[in-house]
């Protein structure tokens, strides 16, 4: 009976020491993981991760189009950035951040010789109009017509704006791929952010 009562409290402390050691166990991974997620965020509260910071919108101002003697305001919320074509005209490419699918590019044309008169470029956009059946917009001392067309694939929506500007002619060209081709997005930058950015150029 004293051997039987011996080997029952054996087989009791075996049980009781491996249920103590799966209770740390978990005790252990418990701690273990809220101090991972301590140290994933900054909160002093275990298990909680705080929002990440969001990225400030770019801020709008007048900038320059390219290397010539033109300025445009570009509005609050719009990436900007230069690029130079393969025959090294520098332009202002404006797109809404963060939206790679949308891209407008502006360009100065310097007239073909220095002393062309003062109004050359309105007179260019107005002939431009007439011979290509094109709507003429005025404002200020600006003229201007605008162009649509898709590519062969139907992917790509483009719009041209030719602008008289003075003796300047001022390009400004708007790409829209995918889904945002036709979109309310796309609409609002061709009928209100570009007209203002026509009215703002500056010479």
């Amino acid at each position: 009976m004293r051997g039987q009562s011996s080997g029952g409290l054996l087989a009791w402390c075996v049980i009781g020491f491996v249920g103590l050691s799966v209770a740390a166990g978990i005790y252990g991974l418990r701690k273990l993981g809220d101090w991972a997620e301590h140290r994933r965020g900054s909160s002093d509260e275990p298990g909680v991760t705080p929002p990440r910071p969001t990225k400030p919108l770019p801020k709008g101002g007048q900038f320059p189009i390219g290397a010539g003697p033109v300025s445009v305001f570009v509005p609050d919320g719009y990436e900007h950035e230069y690029e130079r074509d393969p025959d090294r005209h520098e332009y202002l490419v404006v797109r809404p951040a963060g939206q790679p699918d949308v891209r407008v590019s502006l360009s100065v044309m310097e007239p073909p010789i220095p002393t062309v008169p003062g109004d050359f470029g309105v007179g260019f956009v107005r002939n431009r109009a007439q011979v290509m059946g094109l709507t003429l917009h005025e404002v200020g001392d600006k003229a201007f017509v605008a162009e649509t067309n898709r590519s062969s694939d139907g992917d790509r929506v483009t719009t041209h704006w030719v602008i008289g500007c003075g003796k300047l002619v001022v390009h400004i060209q708007m790409s829209a791929w995918g889904n945002l081709r036709d979109s309310a997005e796309v609409r609002h930058i061709a009928e209100k952010v570009i007209p203002s950015m026509i009215e703002s150029l500056r010479k």
